[in-house]
């Protein structure tokens, strides 16, 4: 499998770099490599990027687009018609539009992510989720019904600070009778993940290498009060 791409890219010049890509279909060949899981991918991608201006500072803009795209790996019912615009520049990479089905329900999105000098700053993500079908482990023939808030930055420092809100939240569970209802959840403790060093690697530091600083993760994570049917 693979993807089929057509690439026009013109040698750097004092002027700097330019150069566009168009690609377009997918398949799982190549992702599988990456994600062993993954069983199914399939539909169309309709990419089209250009990149310019100077080396050290280049100017990125350009779009992307899927249309019908199936993905299914194990253990988790198949994502299907998943159709998503995406638009890009230096400043900014915009998930104009994001939707999905799984099951009977239906899952729609909308985003952003600032950059400064290509590098991630802040994001924001708005989700929402009707009917979902969740299929996986203890979850399975389950639905979900809520919408989603994330709203994060990411520092110099590598610190990934992330305020997580799930609102107007519904969960059927196949097999349970009766109503319950969840209490709500105030924000939780900060989670930090680092990686840890492993005391039996002693690398030589590389000159003009500054090393890569781990990413640590800051998130608080709130709750309203839940329907469980």
């Amino acid at each position: 499998g693979g993807a089929r791409a057509a690439v026009s890219c013109a040698r750097e010049t004092r002027k700097g770099l330019r150069a566009s890509r168009d690609a377009r279909h997918l398949d799982s060949g190549c992702a599988q490599e990456l994600v062993p899981a993954l069983r199914e991918l399939s539909g169309k991608l309709h990419a089209r990027i250009r990149v310019s201006g100077g080396i050290k500072k280049p100017a990125v803009s350009g779009n992307l687009r899927l249309q019908k795209v199936r993905v299914r790996v194990d253990g988790a019912p198949p994502l299907e018609k998943v159709d998503a615009r995406v638009n890009l520049s230096s400043k900014q990479v915009r998930l104009v539009s994001l939707s999905a089905r799984s099951g009977r329900g239906l899952l729609t999105a909308k985003g952003h992510v600032e950059l400064k000098q290509l590098r991630p700053s802040s994001f924001a993500l708005d989700a929402r989720s009707t009917l979902f079908d969740l299929g996986v482990g203890p979850l399975k023939n389950s639905a979900f019904f809520g919408n989603l808030g994330v709203k994060g930055t990411l520092s110099k420092d590598n610190t990934l600070t992330a305020d997580v809100r799930l609102r107007n939240g519904s969960l059927r569970l196949a097999g349970l009778g009766g109503h319950r209802k969840l209490h709500s959840v105030k924000p939780l403790a900060d989670v930090v993940l680092e990686e840890k060093k492993d005391p039996r690697k002693k690398l030589r530091p590389k000159k003009d290498v500054k090393p890569a600083r781990p990413l640590k993760l800051k998130i608080k994570v709130a709750v309203e009060p839940m329907r469980v049917y």
